[in-house]
C-alpha cells in the first residue's frame, strides 16, 4: 500500500483499489461553509476543479460527507495548491532532464517551444492520472 501525500490530502492505493482519506483535512480551519451548489459553480483552479468533478462522479458518498461537514471547499483549495506545486516541481525536473534550458531558448526558440510544450503535456498527463485515476480502478 502506498500513500501519496499532497499537504493535507492523502489517498491510499492498494493494487487497483483507491480510497480517499481526508482525515487530515478535517482539522483545518474552515474559511466558510459553502452550499454544494456554490461549490459546483466555483472555480478551484485546474486541479481542484478536476478533483471536485472526479469525486462527485466516482465517490458520491465521500463527496456528500465532505460537503455536509463543510470541508469540501478547503479540501479543493488545498488540493489545487498542492498539485500545482507538484506540477511546477515536476516541470522543472523534466526541463532539466530533457535539456529545455534558457540557452536553448536563446539559440532556437521554436525548438524550445516544442520541447517545453512536450514537457507540459507529459507532466499534465502524469498528474491527471494522479488526480483522476481510471474509473474502473477507483470504483473497486
Amino acid at each position: 500500500m502506498r500513500c501519496m501525500k499532497y499537504q493535507k490530502i492523502c489517498w491510499m492505493r492498494s493494487g487497483t483499489q483507491s480510497a480517499l482519506s481526508t482525515k487530515e483535512c478535517r482539522g483545518t480551519r474552515r474559511r466558510s461553509q459553502m452550499t454544494e451548489e456554490e461549490i459546483l459553480h466555483s472555480h478551484f483552479g485546474e486541479w481542484g476543479s478536476m478533483r471536485r468533478d472526479y469525486l462527485r462522479r466516482t465517490q458520491p458518498e465521500e463527496w456528500a460527507r465532505m460537503v455536509r461537514e463543510g470541508i469540501a471547499e478547503q479540501y479543493l483549495r488545498d488540493y489545487d495548491d498542492a498539485v500545482y506545486d507538484q506540477f511546477v516541481q515536476m516541470t522543472e525536473e523534466a526541463c532539466k532532464r530533457d535539456g529545455v534550458t534558457e540557452e536553448l531558448k536563446k539559440r532556437d526558440v521554436m525548438k524550445w517551444i516544442r520541447a517545453y510544450n512536450s514537457v507540459l503535456a507529459e507532466v499534465r498527463e502524469i498528474l491527471r492520472y494522479e488526480v483522476m485515476p481510471p474509473i474502473e480502478e477507483a470504483s473497486m
